[in-house]
């Protein structure tokens, strides 16, 4: 009762400060609550979002002794060879920069290669083919069955690639990519 009376001449200012303390509450409620629900949300599509468990990266070939030690991780393991080349479709005679990827193992372990037709996923891992960035097919009109050459490498293209998990579009404005078989590289020259 004596606070109530007390503060008779001030409760503007008393609701002001008691507003304030709230709403500084609520806000930090609000961060926390959303910050893990941020976090929650990475790791539960984190895999998704790599393809993998674990992806190792190097510039140079693996030494035996790193390869050695590679394979004592275990598990299920994919390789992939990338590097810069020059395509070629033959039956529009067009040439461009790609991001060439020689992929041996089932990658991408979580998430899916996603391709027209769906098949061509598995196709071009048993030397089929290529899968070829749609985005490189419209700006060539080239199509799928057509032949393309990579070096000395002359395939057909078994498919349209339209999305790599963990990949963003804006890599493939750069240079974009074109998927072989890991056992179709040395003839690649």
């Amino acid at each position: 009762r004596m606070a109530w009376r007390d503060s008779r001449t001030s409760r503007n200012k008393l609701a002001l400060f008691s507003s304030s303390i709230v709403l500084g509450i609520a806000a930090l409620a609000a961060i926390g609550s959303l910050g893990k629900n941020l976090e929650q949300a990475i790791e539960e599509q984190a895999k998704a979002l790599l393809g993998a468990d674990l992806v190792v990266n190097s510039r140079d070939a693996f030494t035996p002794d790193e390869e050695e030690w590679l394979r004592g991780l275990g598990g299920e393991q994919s390789r992939e060879v990338s590097f810069s080349s020059m395509i070629f479709f033959r039956r529009t005679e067009g040439t461009r920069l790609v991001q060439v990827r020689a992929l041996g193992g089932a990658f991408p372990y979580y998430g899916k290669l996603e391709t027209e037709p769906a098949s061509a996923a598995e196709d071009f891992r048993h030397g089929k083919g290529a899968l070829v960035e749609d985005t490189l097919l419209q700006q060539f009109h080239a199509e799928i069955g057509d032949d393309i050459r990579i070096g000395k490498l002359t395939t057909r293209v078994v498919g349209r690639l339209e999305k790599v998990p963990g990949e963003t579009v804006a890599l493939s404005t750069v240079a974009p990519r074109v998927y072989i078989s890991l056992e179709d590289l040395p003839r690649t020259g």
